[in-house]
């Protein structure tokens, strides 16, 4: 149906591979026209055949077209009147179009790749719409009254907007844009902006593009995310940050994990980008988070004190 709308607004001309002696090319492709009127009379029946699937509620989303033809109509005969009593005819034929679309069962791994990739078009989303806010990380959960949405921030107020405005434009975007069902989105303050990877990256970015240095600007985060208490943090900075060759500085300190179980579950990321008149600079802020336990960290329990009370027989003899 996209490729049907492109036709009517002439900005997608349809083949001709037969009867091309007067049918000009088009451009990226050889001899081609624009039938508009043919366009919408099958645009408009495959609008009434997803009507009637929808009335038997069937899945409009999973419909494919099973059958499709075009046969020959009715003749309507006309006559078209002409000087001294003569008439010429003047016939109209009709085409008749038969659609039948069937409803199939989506498979689970193609439904799992589109509800990932709309999540990530969500999160991306929300991340530029509250970007002057300090984001700092969304959470998505559905439940059966609809998606609950977290956003965590480092300025609520900003967020919210005068009595709840700025939520509920972005609660009304995701629904007519993203398809989200029901939103429920709630703003949360970020305890310690400075051990969250994203806030920290964003601030390194803004730094960056008032004109620091990176090693001051890397230096400086570092020191602030070591005093919050992290134990583990690595900031890259990568880019043109020192010449026309564009290379990446690293600042680390504590336990940083690549791979693995700990990578996956204990590692936190935040990317951010700066731009500058030579060019894009990229900075990634990995953390360990402070609560996540490492596989080699064991300790190990004191035994419990139990109090030894003698006791003395009748034999004089003593015990225990």
């Amino acid at each position: 149906m996209d490729a049907l709308e492109k036709v009517t607004q002439k900005k997608l001309a349809v083949p001709y591979f037969r009867y091309l002696d007067s049918v000009s090319h088009r451009k990226g492709m050889s001899s081609g026209r624009y039938p508009v009127k043919a366009a919408r009379a099958f645009l408009e029946v495959l609008r009434n055949a997803e009507a009637n699937a929808e009335f038997k509620s069937l899945d409009t989303e999973n419909l494919v077209i099973r059958h499709i033809a075009a046969t020959k109509g009715r003749m309507i005969k006309k006559y078209l009147p002409k000087a001294y009593g003569r008439a010429g005819a003047w016939f109209k034929d009709l085409v008749n179009v038969e659609v039948v679309v069937e409803e199939v069962e989506v498979m689970k791994e193609r439904k799992f790749v589109k509800e990932a990739v709309n999540k990530l078009l969500v999160a991306e989303f929300i991340r530029k719409a509250t970007d002057n806010a300090g984001f700092g990380g969304i959470e998505m959960k559905r439940t059966p009254f609809g998606t609950n949405i977290t956003l965590y921030v480092n300025k609520p107020g900003l967020v919210i907007g005068r009595h709840g405005a700025k939520v509920q434009e972005i609660t009304d975007e995701l629904e007519r844009r993203f398809k989200v069902e029901s939103p429920q989105i709630e703003v949360k303050e970020i305890p310690n902006p400075d051990l969250n990877p994203q806030v920290v990256s964003k601030k390194i970015a803004l730094s960056l593009e008032k004109g620091w240095n990176y090693r001051k600007a890397g230096n400086t985060s570092l020191r602030r995310v070591i005093e919050a208490g992290s134990k583990g943090v690595m900031i890259r900075i990568g880019g043109k940050i020192s010449g026309e060759r564009a290379r990446a500085q690293k600042f680390m300190y504590g336990s940083i994990k690549y791979s693995g179980e700990p990578g996956r579950s204990g590692m936190e990321t935040g990317f951010s980008i700066a731009k500058l008149k030579q060019g894009v600079i990229g900075v990634t802020v990995r953390m360990l988070k402070n609560d996540y336990k490492l596989p080699d960290v064991i300790s190990v329990g004191e035994l419990p004190k139990q109090e030894v009370k003698e006791v003395v027989s009748q034999d004089g003899a003593k015990g225990e």
